[in-house]
């Protein structure tokens, strides 16, 4: 039985218990796409304005070139304005536009398309963090790839691991043997 295995953005066969990496134009790993996206802003007061900027750039596989851009911005972002543009022969579905964005985008082998949108932070109590995953995804599902930007408010201190209320009072001091 021969199938794919993706890791770290390769793509290997497996034939039994023997891995291999894969020939052939056939196969499209997430590596030959890639979605980045930048903040201008780490921290940030509550109605601060913040920039994303979002690139998609292939770099390989000619076969895999169209696919649906997606990007929900999460409620601690308001009033979210975007453009879109293309080099190398890329295009955009929409040039600009508000709110989410959801869009076909042409992306061949050497093109870059980038995303600049605008929004207002909002954040509210629990919710003083603004995660914000950009998608691009295409009809190969190996091809799907992802990037993330956040931007928090400044001088909110974010625990994790269950200690969000930041009470310190029941923690235990480290101990080492």
């Amino acid at each position: 039985m021969i199938g794919k295995v993706k890791t770290a953005g390769r793509t290997w066969c497996v034939h039994g218990v023997l891995v291999v990496a894969c020939l052939g134009a056939a196969v499209a790993s997430a590596a030959d796409l890639t979605v980045a996206k930048h903040v201008d802003q780490f921290y940030a007061p509550p109605s601060a304005l913040l920039t994303y900027e979002i690139t998609v750039v292939h770099l390989a596989n000619p076969a895999v070139d169209v696919g649906l851009f997606t990007d929900d911005f999460p409620d601690q972002l308001a009033g979210c304005t975007w453009t879109c543009s293309t080099t190398g022969g890329g295009w955009c579905e929409l040039a600009s536009g508000s709110g989410n964005i959801s869009q076909l985008l042409s992306v061949p082998v050497g093109a870059a398309v980038s995303i600049a949108a605008t929004c207002t932070f909002i954040p509210s109590p629990g919710h003083e963090c603004a995660a914000n995953v950009a998608v691009f995804s295409t009809m190969d599902p190996d091809t799907t790839t992802r990037g993330f930007a956040t931007t928090c408010q400044a001088g909110v201190t974010v625990f994790f691991d269950d200690f969000e209320s930041g009470d310190t009072s029941g923690w235990a001091p480290l101990i080492t043997t």
